[in-house]
Formats: C-alpha cells, structure tokens, sequence
C-alpha cells in the first residue's frame, strides 16, 4: 500500500508540473565590435564576447562580405579604413536595425566588407575576444608543360623489326623482318616513355655483358627490355612453336646473372628464360597463346620486345 500511494503522489507531482508554464528565454543582449585589425592574411575583429559570423564573396569588385548577427558598433570604431594590405584593400562597416514585431524583438547586425586585391579563400575561428578570419590567395593553376615529341635521328636508331605471325596469332617460325614504312611511326611510340630526350641520346661501345632483364604488363600489350653495357650489335629474333616462343640471340655476348628464369605468368607469357653458350647468349620469352604482333628494336644499351595481344 504504501508503495502504491507513493505512485499516486509523484503522478500527482508531474502533473503539477507539466500544467506549470515555462517563461521565455532570457534575450542575450547585441555582442559590441570594438575593434578590427588587418595584417597580411589575417583580420582580428575584437567584440565583447566570442562570435560566430557568417560571410561570402561578391565580385566586381572583389570582396568579403562578413555578417554578425545580434551585434552593434561600438561608438569610438571608425567606419571605414584604407589598409593597403597585399591581400585587403579597404574596409567598411555597417550597422543596420531590424524593427521589433509581434513575433520577434528588435534586431542589431553588423556587416564588414573587405575590398580585396585579389581572388581569396577565407577561414573564419571563434576566438575569446570576438573572432579571427584568415585569408589566402587563390593561384591560377599553371598549364601543364606540353611534352617535348621525342624525334629519333635516323642514325641512332637503325631498325625496326616485326614477327611474322601467322593464322590463329601463332609465330610461324621465321625469322623478323623490317617493319613497313607505314608502320614505322607506330612502332617508334612504344619507345617514347623509355628512350631520353634527342639530345641525351648516346652511341656507346659494343655490349660484353648483358646486365639486366626487366618487364612489365600494359593494357593489350607486354614489354620486355634487356639491357647490357654497350650497344647490342649483332643480334637475331625468331620465332618457335611448340610451345610458341620468341627467341633473341645476341652474339659476343654474356650474362651476368644469376637469375636465369623470370616466371611471369601474366596474361599470355609464362617465362622469361636465358641461356649462355660460347658465342651467344640466348633469352627466351615463352608464350601461352597466340599474340596479334610484336615489334623488336636495338637502341643504345637495349633490346626492346614489344608483345602485342
């Protein structure tokens, strides 16, 4: 039971309470802007307490438009100002009255308008003493640089050879030939992210050593570049099948890896393996499938094997 009476007694309390009508919120009297500095890149607005304006751009002419609501101006502060700072012209400020209506009480806001000197972004922080607005120049974005075209003089760069392939992207066993005339520009592109400017490119000594072999996977093709310490000479590609394969014997040539065989497997090349005999030094690339071509080319230390799907 007496649980049952202390029930009835808080229900009754509530609902002496909830009859109770709430009084409006006390009004918080308008904030006073009593001063403004300007440095390169930074204005300081100093008010009797923390603010938080608003603000947005206009142009012609460029300018920052700041608004704080429920504030007033401070009689002392001047209402304009030249600043000639890099980023800020001039400023002004202005007061302006909002008449009290049924709804709401009277209204005081306080505009700035920074005349600037150039394009801006701003950031605005609440600080103790009213509020701070940081300014930074918007820089046009250069254009990109245009790419110097990459022309090979004829004498550095003395043949372009293809594979002969046959029905189905089969290799048919014969050795490469001269690529057509019509061909040759589109075979010099496949070297334009390797080869250096005109100007650095070098004649060098005949190759003793073959010193690196490196590969890479592109869409619908596969690059292979083997490298040396000279210039590659005297060297012959063909082709084999069974499996299909491409061979590069490059003569008066060693190897100085140890790595004999890279496993690729990407796409449709499986390895990419290297033999040594007296006179040669062989490197093959074997296949899984047929290929739609392949262009091969000596140019200072390297042979370039261009695999195309």
């Amino acid at each position: 039971m007496r649980l049952f009476h202390k029930i009835i007694l808080g229900l009754f309390c509530l609902s002496i309470l909830a009859s109770c009508q709430i009084g409006e919120p006390e009004q918080i009297p308008p904030a006073t802007v009593k001063k403004i500095e300007v440095s390169a890149g930074e204005i300081n607005v100093y008010a009797s307490r923390s603010l938080k304006p608003g603000a947005f751009v206009l142009y012609k002419p460029i300018r920052l438009i700041i608004t704080i609501n429920n504030a007033e101006l401070d009689k002392k502060i001047p209402r304009q100002e030249e600043v000639n700072q890099p980023l800020v012209k001039s400023y002004e400020l202005k007061e302006t009255i909002v008449k009290a209506t049924e709804e709401e009480p009277e209204k005081k806001t306080v505009q700035i308008t920074l005349y600037l000197n150039k394009n801006i972004t701003y950031r605005i922080s609440s600080t103790d003493y009213g509020f701070q607005v940081a300014l930074e120049e918007i820089k046009r974005k250069k254009a990109p640089e245009k790419k110097e075209e990459i022309e090979i003089p004829r004498e550095l760069y003395p043949k372009i050879q293809k594979l002969v392939i046959g029905p189905g992207g089969a290799p048919t066993g014969k050795a490469v030939v001269p690529v057509e005339p019509a061909e040759e520009e589109e075979a010099k592109k496949m070297l334009k992210e390797i080869l250096p400017a005109p100007s650095q490119i070098k004649k060098y000594p005949p190759a003793k050593n073959l010193t690196n072999i490196t590969y890479r996977s592109l869409e619908g093709s596969f690059e292979v570049i083997i490298s040396g310490d000279g210039e590659f000479n005297d060297y012959r590609v063909e082709s084999l099948k069974n499996p299909i394969r491409i061979v590069i014997d490059i003569f008066g040539v060693g190897y100085q890896l140890k790595k004999k065989v890279f496993q690729v497997n990407a796409g449709k090349i499986r390895q990419i393996r290297v033999g040594t005999y007296p006179d040669k030094t062989r490197v093959v690339i074997e296949l899984k499938g047929g290929i739609k071509d392949a262009r091969i080319v000596s140019l200072e230390k390297k042979i370039i094997v261009k695999i195309i799907f």
